[in-house]
């Protein structure tokens, strides 16, 4: 266990053990934490309690992670309900604490992107979602004085935002961060042994690595997630050349990058054993 998963582990049994209820505080404890780990203080201002019908989404234009607590604490899954009291509430906040963790990496994500990393994850993420953004941003940075471009900026996100709405079990910038943050959880629930917790939310990663490949085969549709996501977005070319680059990485990196897998007996073997 890393040491920011032993802070996040230790914030929630401190709530649990003292009866507090999930606050803007936890939230905030929570940011701190990861934004200090992940070194996101030029990426991520603050959490603004926001009213409205979502639960909580990172705003890479302004930097504020917004999101409504009440509509946080309705979207914990009811079958908690059905726990023992330690139990709920260690499920409870987790849950929470994942949402949280989950927006926090779509900031870790941009600022791959803005600092330019070579790697293959960065590559989709800009392909996927970032990348007119950046332009954007650059320009935004280098003249604070221009409003126009913060409204364009926004236009583009909302002109997306419709069709990735059609498109979100996907798309990879939501995979990579949903399958990242709930391995925080997993780690989180190992170190306390608790096998409820460990068990629901290492089902919830299956489905996160899963899902998408599923979907594409229920419809007959033989291309991967991600090369399916950028097809979508008209960027036929940039999809093939990123399955070239990811054609020689272990089989789980390409599950968790949405890549072509390749089902030979050994990784037959071990999508089974993630399916249980």
């Amino acid at each position: 266990m890393s040491n920011y998963q032993y802070c996040i582990l230790k914030l929630i049994i401190d709530y649990i053990r003292q009866n507090k209820a999930i606050d803007l505080k936890f939230i905030d404890k929570i940011i701190e934490i990861v934004v200090n780990e992940k070194g996101l203080h030029d990426y991520v201002k603050k959490f603004q309690p926001y009213q409205d019908d979502f639960v909580i989404s990172y705003n890479v234009i302004t930097k504020i992670i917004s999101g409504n607590i009440e509509n946080i604490i309705k979207d914990i899954p009811q079958e908690f309900f059905y726990l023992n009291y330690d139990d709920r509430m260690l499920n409870n906040f987790s849950h929470v604490a994942w949402c949280t963790i989950h927006e926090l990496y779509h900031a870790r994500d941009y600022k791959k992107c803005i600092i330019n990393q070579k790697d293959i994850e960065t590559k989709i993420l800009r392909e996927s979602y970032y990348k007119p953004l950046i332009k954007n941003y650059i320009f935004l940075r280098d003249r604070p004085r221009f409003p126009f471009v913060r409204k364009r900026i926004c236009k583009i996100q909302e002109n997306r935002y419709q069709l990735y709405k059609s498109l979100w079990h996907f798309a990879p910038f939501e995979r990579i961060a949903n399958i990242d943050a709930i391995q925080d959880i997993v780690s989180i629930a190992e170190e306390l042994r608790s096998y409820i917790l460990w068990n629901y939310m290492t089902c919830r990663q299956q489905n996160f690595y899963l899902n998408a490949y599923n979907l594409l085969k229920a419809n007959n549709i033989t291309c991967s997630p991600t090369k399916f996501y950028l097809e979508k977005y008209d960027k036929k070319r940039q999809g093939e050349f990123i399955e070239k680059m990811g054609k020689n990485l272990p089989f789980i990196d390409r599950l968790r990058l949405g890549l072509e897998i390749k089902e030979t007996a050994s990784e037959t073997l071990l999508l089974n054993l993630i399916k249980k």
